[in-house]
């Protein structure tokens, strides 16, 4: 017979992957909060926000697969993202544990920090290194507006996640 905190950490799991893939469709529907070309990635604030309310092995899992997901949205290698995301969530998760605070302005820096960090490797990998020409053009014309973008979802999806993590919270 399940117990009450048993059946509390089962619905919050389910609600953050619920979060995550119902942002995942989002970021995906053509057309759907795009301004111009550019889209934004709701599905890496969304497991950055998993990794600093909760601990960095739930981190580490939902980077990987928030990553994942940004590889099929963005026709990328597969893994790229999922690697990069991964580790960015993990090191987010060890600052946000033992020196940063946990609030709206600082989770958005850290968004920030960490798309600046997965468009930037991106671009080495994908573009500087193989695009023939015009890199620098689709850098500051379509990665870095997408990053932009992004942040704006910060705030609400951070507040999303911590309505699910305090509502669902379980005593140890």
């Amino acid at each position: 017979m399940p117990t009450k905190k048993g059946k509390e950490r089962f619905l919050k799991w389910l609600f953050y992957a619920l979060l995550l893939f119902f942002c995942y469709i989002v970021q995906t529907t053509p057309g759907l909060l795009a301004i111009g070309s550019i889209q934004p990635v709701l599905v890496v604030p969304v497991c950055l926000a998993v990794a600093i309310l909760e601990n960095e092995l739930a981190g580490a899992i939902f980077g990987a697969l928030a990553g994942l997901m940004w590889d099929l949205s963005a026709s990328r290698i597969s893994g790229f993202f999922g690697i990069i995301l991964c580790v960015l969530c993990v090191a987010v998760s060890f600052c946000f544990l033992f020196w940063i605070r946990q609030n709206t302005v600082n989770f958005t820096l850290a968004c920030a920090a960490a798309l600046l960090v997965a468009v930037g490797l991106d671009y080495l990998f994908n573009f500087l290194i193989f695009y023939q020409g015009g890199s620098l053009y689709l850098l500051l014309h379509t990665l870095l507006p997408m990053a932009g973008y992004t942040l704006v979802y910060c705030p609400p999806l951070f507040w999303l996640a911590r309505r699910i993590a305090r509502r669902y919270a379980v005593e140890e």
